[in-house]
């Protein structure tokens, strides 16, 4: 979470989120779907299917995910 230096009061990644899609008219079932479609190839399956139980990280041509429990947490 960011604090501006003008306020004490912190802005977390979910408000962000909701911001993006609420005010800005972001789609983010299209970005979720964009998300699985890129780590949604064969060479990463087994992969993805291990980290169903645990976490990995998954390198694909667009960026690194981090997979906890079944569940995309992150890219970098």
């Amino acid at each position: 979470m960011d604090r501006s230096s003008r306020h004490s009061l912190a802005v977390t990644d979910q408000a962000v989120v909701r911001y993006l899609e609420r005010r800005l008219g972001v789609d983010g079932e299209l970005i979720r779907q964009q998300i699985l479609e890129d780590i949604d190839k064969p060479r990463m399956a087994r992969m993805v299917e291990f980290a169903a139980g645990g976490r990995c990280k998954v390198i694909s041509g667009k960026g690194t995910y981090c997979i906890r429990d079944g569940a995309v947490t992150t890219l970098y």
